[in-house]
């Protein structure tokens, strides 16, 4: 290695933790003396390059390659997902120290790599919990504010002015009415039970019925670290359910009608029927009975088809 080079360099691998991947690249490059160096990753069945030095981005390998050597990128689940190559036109081999180099730069890459996906969870998490219309409330094990979405914050400033914000303990925003049934609500939660209710309140000038479900958050370990609030709005699944109360009901009265009050009128028609064929009793006073008879029937079947309008 060039001794005008070494200070430089020496440097730079002093503050390698401080580069992205290509700056990584490029310094394995500089440490190996190598024309070209590139990092390939494995994405399914296929390789692709993900940063590389010296190669045009039209060639895959540069041409009259002779030297060449390469670490694998392995992931924490020890997996080899890529692999750090130098190469370059020179005849040679790298020195132990370049190798042992080589192997450092890689691990960080691999840092580097699992950070990214990390924050790319993140991100795509972040999306989801922000585009769900439901409630969503992240509070430590001594009930104060980890995270919320947007529709949750909405929701505390509608119902009651709150605004909501992380570090804040939710005992101190909560009107003196929410605060006792939230506080039970938490600490049944918090020694591991998931507690479920359903609450009436009074939301943007309407009454709203919420699932509410406080649940415990776990570590890897099964330690309660705190909890997740989770509520949606069931209103509509409430008018539903009441209904089918509504129709139950209609049915239950229309089967008693049935069995029951359409008979009394239907008996005494018949009676008079036979008193007519008999012939033993006044036609007019008959008549009239029948009348009457006929008109409590007709009074009963319409309010049973009422009912199964209903």
């Amino acid at each position: 290695m060039n001794q005008s080079r070494k200070p430089d360099i020496t440097k730079k691998l002093g503050l390698y933790h401080e580069l992205d991947i290509q700056g990584l690249v490029a310094l394995c490059a500089e440490v190996c003396e190598t024309k070209f160096a590139c990092l390939s990753l494995r994405r399914g069945e296929e390789d692709y390059i993900k940063a590389q030095v010296g190669i045009p981005e039209n060639e895959v390998w540069p041409k009259g390659v002779s030297l060449f050597a390469s670490v694998p990128i392995i992931s924490g689940g020890d997996f080899i997902v890529g692999t750090l190559s130098v190469m370059d036109i020179r005849r040679g081999r790298l020195a132990p120290k370049q190798i042992e180099t080589m192997e450092l730069l890689s691990r960080q890459i691999v840092r580097i790599l699992e950070m990214e996906r990390i924050n790319e969870v993140k991100t795509q998490q972040r999306a989801f919990f922000e585009s769900s219309s439901g409630i969503h409330l992240l509070l430590d094990t001594e009930i104060k504010v980890l995270d919320y979405n947007k529709t949750c914050a909405a929701f505390f400033k509608g119902v009651s002015g709150i605004e909501v914000y992380r570090g804040a303990h939710m005992l101190d925003l909560l009107n003196p009415q929410a605060r006792e049934l939230f506080y039970l609500s938490c600490k049944k939660a918090l020694l591991g039970n998931r507690v479920r209710m359903e609450q009436e309140i009074e939301y943007d000038e309407e009454s709203i019925f919420l699932e509410v479900c406080y649940d415990p958050v776990r570590d890897s370990e099964q330690r309660i670290i705190g909890l997740l609030i989770n509520a949606s709005n069931i209103s509509q699944h409430k008018a539903q359910e009441q209904v089918i109360i509504q129709q139950n009901e209609s049915l239950r009265e229309i089967a008693h009608i049935q069995s029951h009050e359409l008979r009394g009128p239907l008996v005494s028609i018949l009676g008079l029927v036979e008193l007519l064929k008999a012939g033993d009793t006044d036609l007019q006073e008959c008549l009239g009975m029948l009348e009457q008879a006929a008109g409590d029937l007709d009074e009963k079947i319409r309010y049973a088809i009422k009912l199964a309008k209903i």
